[in-house]
């Protein structure tokens, strides 16, 4: 499989930033003006496809977004 269908899942999470996403997440964007990160607005907001991929590590700020089927984990 080619890289351009999963473009976000070759990409090192360097940051060591881990959220955890529920479904009442979604849609997953980031940045995340609701959560306390330092650099909410330094990159332009994107949607994320969490569902299908259930880890997504965004391209901009390496942010690492885990995607849980039930909040009982939290």
């Amino acid at each position: 499989m080619d890289n351009k269908n999963k473009p976000y899942r070759n990409i090192t999470n360097t940051n060591n930033r881990q959220i955890i996403i529920t479904e009442k997440d979604l849609p997953l964007s980031c940045p995340q003006k609701n959560i306390n990160q330092v650099s909410w607005d330094n990159h332009p907001i994107i949607y994320l496809p969490i569902k299908e991929q259930k880890l997504i590590i965004c391209p901009y700020c390496k942010t690492e977004y885990i995607f849980a089927e039930t909040s009982s984990i939290i």
